[in-house]
């Protein structure tokens, strides 16, 4: 959209990067790759009507939708008694439910993936949960998995360059994700992406990185009222750097 022309933004924005953006792995095809788990998980989790656009009218996809909710949630209800037991001998049993054909039809292959993964890893090694949460991403079509050259990457920091000379003012705050410890980002170009962006920023919007502060995910970052106070009236930005990889820098921009 016309960046340049949009007046709303003059009364403050925040600026998000990612840099899985500019190359991006799909995590989940490498967990459990003895057993192929993630194309097994697709045979599970992948619902076939949603690839089928013969029809758009919006009962259909409101029904679709219903369906995709409630499979995911029985599937869950799977997973997560796998979590608990450890096994599926009596999970009908403690489900108290009647199921469906199709259901029934879903326990079983999660049943034949369960004998699978245990002849190749130990128990303790298994996490139902992740796995539950990999084949929640399975769908239609792929996560995304494209590991980009140093040109491409080159190039699309030079189409960052491009966009960031458009803005009609600069941002109030930017805020840069790794995405780096949960394998989004490739553990091998994170920190040259990292490395291009900001030294994008500098150049299209004068920010001088301060000391890096490091601020870890699971650790509470909090700010005084009077900080953040301070930062809106401030006619510098701030700029912020954090991710899963736990650093934050601060800026300032002229």
């Amino acid at each position: 959209y016309p960046v340049a022309e949009d007046t709303d933004l003059a009364k403050g924005y925040i600026l998000d990067i990612d840099l899985d953006y500019f190359s991006t792995h799909n995590p989940f095809l490498k967990i459990y790759d003895r057993v192929q788990l993630y194309e097994k998980l697709k045979e599970i989790f992948v619902s076939p009507e949603l690839a089928d656009d013969a029809e758009n009218d919006l009962e259909k996809l409101q029904r679709v939708a219903r369906d995709r909710e409630e499979k995911l949630e029985f599937l869950e209800s799977i997973f997560l008694y796998l979590e608990e037991v450890g096994n599926l001998k009596h999970f009908l049993v403690d489900y108290q439910q009647e199921i469906s054909d199709e259901y029934a039809g879903l326990l079983e292959k999660v049943t034949t993936l369960v004998r699978t993964l245990k002849r190749e890893y130990k128990e303790e090694e298994i996490d139902w949960s992740m796995i539950y949460d990999a084949g929640c991403t399975c769908d239609v079509t792929d996560l995304p998995h494209h590991e980009s050259s140093q040109e491409e990457v080159e190039t699309m920091v030079g189409q960052l360059e491009r966009f960031l000379e458009k803005l009609p003012c600069p941002p109030a705050v930017i805020t840069v994700s790794r995405s780096s410890e949960d394998d989004y980002t490739p553990a091998t170009q994170v920190e040259m992406i990292q490395e291009m962006v900001l030294a994008a920023l500098t150049k299209c919007l004068r920010a001088e990185l301060d000391t890096p502060i490091l601020y870890y995910k699971d650790q509470k970052f909090t700010f005084s009222l009077r900080s953040v106070m301070h930062v809106l009236a401030m006619s510098r930005s701030t700029l912020c750097m954090y991710g899963s990889s736990g650093l934050i820098r601060q800026a300032s921009i002229a």
